[in-house]
Parts: structure tokens; sequence; C-alpha cells
């Protein structure tokens, strides 16, 4: 079973290069995927050994988004029990504006 997704592969693989191989707008697009492969490969690189504090650098921006997408839902938290907490109160109240001299129904 092995061998046949192996053969496939290998056969599919073939016939897209021969596909894309034979005219311009193949080489083009051959040209696309091999530049973006190598930029890929380039930037992974120059991130896992820390090239010119690459590494440093987007972890420092990593965290920094982190502790604004905090603050934003601490935030919004607050606003949300204040808004709770206000129309509370004012269903609390209702009855006396409702009902101001107390009298009973």
């Amino acid at each position: 079973m092995w061998g046949l997704t192996l053969g496939a592969g290998i056969v599919t693989t073939a016939l897209i290069t021969l596909a894309l191989g034979s005219n311009p707008v193949g080489w083009t697009t051959v040209g696309i995927l091999a530049s973006a492969y190598i930029g890929s490969n380039l930037a992974d690189w120059a991130y896992q050994t820390n090239k010119f504090g690459l590494k440093d650098k987007i972890d420092w921006v990593g965290h920094k988004i982190d502790d604004g997408m905090e603050a934003v839902g601490k935030s919004t938290e607050a606003a949300i029990d204040s808004v709770k907490n206000t129309v509370g109160d004012a269903a609390k109240s209702i009855g006396k504006h409702i009902n101001p001299m107390k009298w009973a129904w």
C-alpha cells in the first residue's frame, strides 16, 4: 500500500512538473513557488539562529500584541460589568418611578 501511494505521488509530481515546465506561464509559476520556498526557509533560518536579533524582536512584538489583547479584554469586561450594574440598578428602582406615592395596588 505504501509503495502504491509513493508511486502515485511520484507520477503526480512528474505530471505537474511537466505541465508547468511546458510553457512560460508555468515557468513563472515555478519561479514564484521556488522564490516563496527559498524565502520561507531563509526567514525560518534567520529566526531559529536569531540572526540580527530577529527572534528577540519578533518575540517582543508578539508579547506586546498579547499584552494589548489582554488589556482590551479586561476593559471590555469592565464595560460589560458597568452596564450590568447600571441596568440592574435601573431595574431595581423602576418601581419607585412607577409608584412614587407607594400606593397599594
